[in-house]
């Protein structure tokens, strides 16, 4: 029974490719996600910071600049850069990058995130574009090294596939998005771009949350998903049909803010809506043949493709004046930032973290006795308790902005704070203390609770 397939563990055959092409050592990715989520901490403190702004309508405030760039750029930019560095191996049977590079990438995207954000809290010009250049560089390097890891696959019989190609249009995204902002970085210092900065603005929020962030979940959720969720016979040209009309749609937002294009917007906006429908439904169908219970991965995916739709209906309804216009477009971002990009992130971060570690400390061991199953290694409890506070805290702080109540917003930014520190928690717990704990107790592998689907 050594040889025992462990429900949920990368199997033998994907243990080799990632081997086979150089896969980093699993400490690189993981110090990387466990930096990320400080980044993630941090970030909701500066969201709880200007809870009470954004019920205003005020969105370009220091405390709201300085979370949504430590939440999309220090946890969500980070947690793929290390997502990336294990997956692109089994995506594209190809390196992402030398273990090195990889984790030089990670720190200096995560370090640019965090000097750019204290820079517009305190705030210090200096220190905001001292951070933007930092980022700028590691930013540099990783769009590199997806360009050619995807050229390295497309020679190949194979080719990158669809998740490949969406990870390519997702950091084709990135790309535009770094330069664009630190231009809007510099605006602040000296306002060369007069009235066009709001619209200029607007357009590099969208190319962020929906281009960059909302892509990379499409394409990565993709392939993730299903594998999490244990799923099989879903049906997945539907997923690729949601991530093809999604570039399709941000491109058409981002052109329509950017030339203050009111139809090219709406097209995109109604274009978006059928997207994020359809990537519901590819969510669905997943959950419909899932071999296990729904856990944070589907069921954050699930509420992040929602608040995409849901973030076109608010700007809809702001559009036809029935909530003010600047707190119509402060929930939406909200909705696209933490829900689909933060909330993604945060529920897959639940099960990458248990599978690097366990890959790397105990997959050469698997079916020796005292040895962990994955699912030992999952924290259940926490993974229980965070998308409950995450989505009561997403729901209470949208209802304050659209409200204009700072209460509700203050008691919502709270619990998304309060579900941060449960992810926080569930990774700290995974790395210092449950794998070592269950291996402690773990029982012979010869027995039913180690390998059955109910122990995955």
């Amino acid at each position: 029974m050594s040889g025992a397939r462990v429900y949920g563990a990368p199997g033998a055959r994907t243990r080799e490719r990632m081997a086979s092409v150089g896969g980093p050592p699993w400490q690189v990715p993981v110090a990387l996600i466990a930096a990320a989520v400080i980044a993630y901490v941090a970030g909701a403190l500066a969201l709880l910071g200007g809870a009470g702004d954004l019920a205003a309508g005020a969105w370009y405030g220091r405390h709201q600049l300085a979370a949504a760039h430590l939440v999309g750029l220090g946890f969500v930019s980070v947690t793929a850069v290390a997502a990336l560095l294990q997956l692109v191996p089994v995506l594209l049977r190809t390196t992402l990058a030398p273990a090195w590079r990889g984790a030089a990438t990670g720190a200096a995207l995560w370090a640019g995130a965090a000097i750019m954000a204290a820079g517009f809290l305190v705030p210090v010009p200096r220190a905001i574009a001292a951070g933007g250049a930092l980022l700028a560089a590691g930013a540099a390097v990783f769009v590199a090294d997806v360009a050619a890891a995807l050229l390295r696959a497309a020679r190949t019989e194979a080719g990158p596939g669809a998740s490949g190609a969406g990870i390519g249009a997702a950091v084709a995204w990135f790309a535009a998005v770094v330069p664009a902002g630190a231009v809007l970085a510099g605006n602040r210092a000296d306002a060369f771009l007069g009235a066009r900065v709001t619209d200029l603005l607007a357009a590099h929020a969208a190319a962020a949350s929906l281009g960059w962030l909302g892509g990379l979940v499409l394409a990565v959720g993709l392939r993730l998903g299903p594998m999490f969720a244990l799923s099989h016979g879903y049906s997945r040209r539907r997923g690729v049909v949601a991530m093809v009309l999604w570039h399709v749609a941000t491109l058409a937002v981002v052109a329509g803010l950017a030339a203050d294009a009111a139809w090219l917007r709406a097209a995109g906006a109604a274009l978006l809506t059928v997207a994020s429908l359809t990537a519901l439904g590819f969510v669905a169908d997943v959950a419909r043949h899932r071999r296990r219970a729904v856990e944070a991965p589907i069921l954050h995916l699930g509420l992040g493709v929602a608040c995409a739709a849901a973030a076109v209906a608010v700007e809809a309804v702001a559009a036809a004046g029935g909530v003010d216009a600047a707190r119509g477009h402060a929930a939406a971002g909200v909705l696209v930032l933490v829900g689909l990009g933060a909330g993604v992130t945060a529920g897959h971060a639940f099960k990458v973290v248990p599978m690097l570690v366990w890959t790397g400390r105990y997959a050469a061991r698997m079916g020796t006795p005292g040895t962990p199953t994955l699912s030992d290694l999952y924290p259940a409890r926490l993974a229980h308790v965070e998308p409950v506070a995450f989505a009561a805290g997403l729901a209470l702080l949208v209802a304050g902005v659209l409200a204009g109540s700072r209460g509700l917003a203050a008691g919502g930014a709270c619990a998304l704070l309060a579900s941060a520190l449960a992810v926080a928690g569930a990774v700290a717990d995974c790395v210092f203390g449950r794998g070592r704990a269950a291996a402690a107790t773990s029982v012979h592998p010869t027995s039913s609770s180690t390998h059955t689907k109910g122990g995955a």
